[in-house]
């Protein structure tokens, strides 16, 4: 079976109504899943660790990776929380990271993880507005960054 490639958006993290409308979509299919992150200039991204260092390091990615994937419909027919991760290398206890700088997880989302290395994790209710959780990726990501980040970012929408 071949692979669908995924389909890139470029966004504005001011302007990010073509990330919003994807996030619906797939929402709605109740299938597929979003990477995002920032477009980050090559001087502004710390020199390379070895593998090793990786391996041992008490972080995870400068630059922060997150992926929403959406929530499926359940034998009853109710819908699955879908899932958002945020992989980062500001440390630990993200969450308090994020309300010293107003970003709040919002009501009723749920904290599934928030790890040093392997990130933030946070289950969204089913009917989550795709704008609200857009805004709170964007801002969590960028807020989490340990490199400059700005207006520019990449996500890539995979169906299915």
């Amino acid at each position: 079976m071949p692979t669908i490639p995924p389909r890139r958006i470029l966004l504005q993290r001011s302007l990010p109504d073509a990330l919003t409308d994807a996030v619906a979509e797939l929402d709605e299919a109740g299938a597929g899943w979003v990477n995002v992150g920032p477009a980050v200039d090559e001087e502004d991204l710390p020199p390379p660790t070895s593998g090793l260092g990786r391996f041992f390091g008490g972080t995870g990615p400068a630059v922060p990776h997150a992926t929403w994937v959406a929530g499926g419909a359940r034998r009853d027919g109710t819908r699955r929380p879908s899932q958002l991760g945020i992989e980062h290398g500001s440390g630990p206890k993200a969450v308090a990271r994020l309300r010293e700088a107003a970003v709040h997880v919002p009501p009723g989302w749920t904290v599934r993880q928030d790890h040093v290395r392997r990130g933030l994790v946070l289950s969204v209710p089913a009917g989550t507005p795709a704008n609200v959780l857009v805004l709170f990726l964007l801002d969590a990501s960028a807020t989490l960054a340990t490199v400059p980040v700005g207006d520019r970012w990449l996500a890539d929408v995979y169906t299915g």
